[in-house]
């Protein structure tokens, strides 16, 4: 920026600019002077003033579904925050719809015209507010949702800008619907086949009774010798171990009786013996 200009004895001369930062931090502004004094040019730095430019105060984040079907209802959220310590924020929110995106459900906070919704508000030193549009997609369409944020902070005015596009997926009629949920014939094959196999494997692994081994042994078609030997040998594995352990435990008795017998005629033999010398004693006297 630059003037050029004269002054008159006693006068002063005021200039004002607005200066906008396309990024925050601190910066230093400063400017230099050039003029004749009557004999010279002296040149002069004027004071520095250190200015601090701080993000954008007023934070916003919004959420929308990125694909949604024609005629079915959709949330837009809409989030907004003063970031600042100590100034409040004053605000004018605008909303543009699309032609083809309407709104289902009024928001008495907003003033409506037509597609275009408007709301003014003042939000304190770290307050905030969320708003929740319920929405319908007429039809299919690339016109974006606009949101424009002016806002005033500290007497400096700023201003958001978004835009957000609505991918629609056209509902398919009922015969297309069902259509593309079933399964290509090959793969609708290949379910069938595993279905069968695992019936069979639970037919085969099913728990049997004895009467039912039976029928199944008479049902079972010649060609089916390994099956039906798989069976047999199945039931006849319990008969057999029950067998066995019927055996040990006969032997078990017979042995103990053995036992208890002979020590019976061991004690009867000494008892015998014994009375027979008691015999011989009492002959001899």
């Amino acid at each position: 920026m630059q003037w050029k200009g004269s002054l008159k004895p006693k006068y002063d001369k005021v200039c004002t600019a607005t200066i906008y930062a396309d990024r925050e931090g601190k910066y230093s502004l400063s400017g230099n002077l050039e003029y004749f004094n009557g004999f010279e040019t002296e040149k002069k730095a004027a004071n520095a003033t250190e200015v601090n430019v701080l993000p954008k105060q007023l934070k916003t984040t919004h959420f929308i579904d990125n694909e949604t079907e024609v005629k079915k209802p959709f949330y837009y959220n809409i989030s907004l925050q003063n970031l600042h310590q100590s100034e409040d924020i004053r605000y004018t929110g605008t909303i543009a719809l699309p032609a083809h995106v309407s709104l289902i459900k009024d928001i008495p906070s907003f003033e409506k015209n037509a597609k275009i919704l408007k709301h003014i508000m003042t939000l304190k030193p770290k307050e905030s507010i969320n708003y929740s549009l319920y929405l319908e997609k007429n039809s299919k369409g690339r016109e974006p949702i606009t949101l424009r944020l002016d806002y005033t902070i500290k007497g400096i005015s700023d201003s958001i800008e978004n835009s957000t596009y609505i991918d629609a997926i056209e509902a398919l009629p009922i015969t297309e619907a069902i259509q593309a949920a079933e399964p290509e014939p090959e793969k609708k094959q290949e379910k069938q086949n595993e279905t069968s196999n695992l019936t069979a494997a639970q037919v085969q692994t099913a728990p049997q009774t004895a009467d039912e081994n039976k029928t199944t042994e008479t049902k079972l078609k010649p060609e089916n010798k390994t099956a039906e030997q798989v069976v047999v040998i199945d039931i006849q594995k319990p008969g057999f171990f029950n067998k066995n352990i019927l055996l040990l435990i006969i032997a078990v008795i017979v042995s103990f009786l053995v036992v208890v017998l002979t020590v019976f005629k061991i004690r009867k033999g000494r008892k015998k013996d014994e009375n027979i010398e008691k015999l011989k004693e009492e002959l001899k006297l």
